[in-house]
This record gives C-alpha cells, sequence and structure tokens, in this order.
C-alpha cells in the first residue's frame, strides 16, 4: 500500500530482524485468514471455528502496525486522514474486485471502526486517525453509499452485508447534535432491518443472530 501523503522518513531504524518478524506475523496472519475462509466454506460454526475467527481478529497485524508506522513517522492529523482517506479509496477498489474475501473486508472493517467509532478502539494514548464527528459521518455516508450500488450487483453478499449493518450502526451511534443534517437516523434504522432480513434468507443457519440484532433495532 501506498504512504498516500504520509512521509516515509522516520527517525526509528528497523533492523533487518524486525522486518522479518513483521513479516512473518503478517504470514502467520494471512495463513488464520485462510483457516477461517476454510470453515466458512464448510460451514462449520462450532465453538472451533468461534475461536479461530477470536484469534484472527485479536492477531489483526494492521490494528497494529499501521498506529506505530504512523507515529514512527511522525505524521501529522492531515497526514493520517489523507492515509485514511487512501486507504478506504483502495478497499472500495478491492471489496467491488471480490466483495467475497473475508481478509479485505476485515482490513475495511478496522479501518472505520478505528476511524468512525464513538468510542476509541485502540490501547494507545490517542486516536489513530482523529476525525471529527462530521468527517466521520461523511465517511461512513460515503461507504455505505457506494456499498449500497454493490449489493445491488452481489445482493447475496453475506459479507457486504454484515458490513453494511455495521457501518449503520456506527453512523447510529455517532452524537446525533453533532451529525451532519443530511443523516437520517430513522432511514438507516429501516435499512439496517432490511438487512438483517436478507441475512436470514442467504445465512439462515444463524437466523436466530439475526433475528436478535433485529429486535434490538425496534
Amino acid at each position: 500500500m501506498t504512504s498516500h501523503g504520509v512521509p516515509r522518513s522516520s527517525t526509528t531504524v528497523r533492523t533487518p530482524q524486525a522486518i522479518q518478524a513483521d513479516l512473518l506475523k503478517i504470514e502467520a496472519y494471512n495463513n488464520l485468514v485462510s483457516e477461517v475462509q476454510a470453515l466458512k466454506s464448510k460451514h462449520t460454526y462450532s465453538p472451533t471455528s468461534l475461536s479461530t475467527t477470536s484469534s484472527l481478529l485479536t492477531q489483526n497485524p494492521e490494528s497494529k502496525l499501521i498506529p506505530r508506522v504512523l507515529s514512527e513517522r511522525g505524521a501529522t492529523i492531515e497526514e493520517r486522514r489523507t492515509f485514511l482517506d487512501g486507504e478506504l479509496g483502495e478497499m472500495q477498489t478491492a471489496v467491488y474486485t471480490d466483495p467475497y474475501d473475508q481478509s479485505i473486508q476485515l482490513y475495511n472493517h478496522w479501518l472505520l471502526l478505528e476511524s468512525c467509532s464513538s468510542k476509541q478502539t485502540t490501547s494507545t494514548t490517542s486516536p489513530v486517525f482523529s476525525l471529527t464527528n462530521s468527517q466521520k459521518s461523511e465517511t461512513l455516508l460515503r461507504t455505505l453509499e457506494w456499498m449500497r450500488e454493490l449489493l445491488d450487483e452481489e445482493p447475496d453478499c453475506r459479507l457486504l452485508l454484515e458490513e453494511m449493518i455495521f457501518v449503520g450502526s456506527l453512523l447510529r451511534d455517532l452524537d446525533e447534535t453533532e451529525e451532519e443534517e443530511d443523516v437520517d437516523r430513522d432511514e438507516v434504522k429501516r435499512d439496517m432491518q432490511s438487512w438483517l432480513e436478507k441475512l436470514m434468507e442467504v445465512d439462515p443457519m444463524r437466523g436466530g443472530r439475526w433475528r436478535e440484532m433485529q429486535e434490538k433495532l425496534m
């Protein structure tokens, strides 16, 4: 991935051993992604698959590497936001290319969670991207816009439906008094209920989970 306006120079010189260690971590993570995808393709929803998925999320390399790299480069708030915009743009292209690729969806999920959640999600002392509520709202609305277009082409894509519900929940969790005027929370709620109904069709094995989520929206 490109630097998207973030200076490549760093005051910290990383040794070949440190770089190799990071590469090994990424390789292990990619292997874990493949394992989760194999379980998913077999419709295996067991304690083993849940444990494997949990490990995947906690070992997500982006959640550790990106904050550290941005910090090492001394990236300003604007440079961090430029980086975020670039990554989200690349993820839009990647998801359009293969909306069924879970590793792509996971990275896009992390970017949105880290940048647009109403709560700080990292253990660092400051947010990674520092968006205002208005910028969070704009980012989430823009994401939902292209996801809606993709859903017209891939109406049965479970991963896409789940991510749209996730984006909708982030949007509804923002401070209502600071949101953009064009955010219709009731409309977002109706859309989320519709996507949950579709999920019950395409993923009946987890119908109970989707119904429970739908009831919480009422």
